[in-house]
């Protein structure tokens, strides 16, 4: 059961699209043999069989470092599976792609034009008081509303120090792209 693990690391790893997916599987198609093809076949059949797409979806968030409900992971599973086969599908790689609105960070990525990920804003949630802020994580800025603007950023180690917290990671959770 290693071969989803593999087609995630070297072909569909994070930084690929789902724009991509169809090239890469075809990629896979044509660099590796019929024995390494057939197995991936026959993990995707076992997944599909066993209806255990847990396993699956932890897989993929591990090693795709992509979160999928188990209905997603259901779909991308047996999307791979009908690409692999050639058969037709109803799923289009765009399918799988979450929707949000990509709010870049106004102070470490004043132009959305040479955006990258890392300047995407996050939403969170602190786990001591269940309140919501909004985070950049590149320049350590926190928002308490989803009007983001540079002029209302505050220090995040700061902002969590009025809460009596460090200022960690760990002390939030539903981290999360907006």
């Amino acid at each position: 059961m290693d071969r989803l693990k593999y087609f995630l690391n070297c072909y569909f790893h994070f930084n690929e699209s789902f724009d991509e997916l169809d090239n890469l599987i075809n990629e896979f198609k044509n660099t590796e043999n019929n024995l390494c093809q057939n197995l991936f076949i026959k993990e995707l059949q076992e997944y599909i069989k066993t209806n255990n797409y847990i396993k699956a979806l932890k897989i993929i968030k591990k090693y795709g470092q992509r979160t999928f409900n188990t209905e997603k992971t259901k779909k991308f599973i047996n999307f791979l599976y009908d690409r692999f086969l050639n058969q037709p599908t109803k799923v289009n790689p765009q399918d799988f792609q979450k929707k949000f609105k990509g709010i870049f960070c106004p102070t470490c990525c004043p132009n959305p034009k040479i955006a990258t990920q890392l300047s995407l804003i996050k939403n969170a949630t602190i786990i001591k008081n269940n309140l919501q802020i909004y985070i950049c994580k590149p320049c350590k800025l926190v928002w308490l509303t989803e009007n983001i603007q540079a002029d209302d950023a505050q220090d995040y180690k700061k902002f969590m120090k009025t809460f009596g917290l460090k200022g960690l990671w760990k002390e939030l959770k539903n981290v999360d792209y907006l």
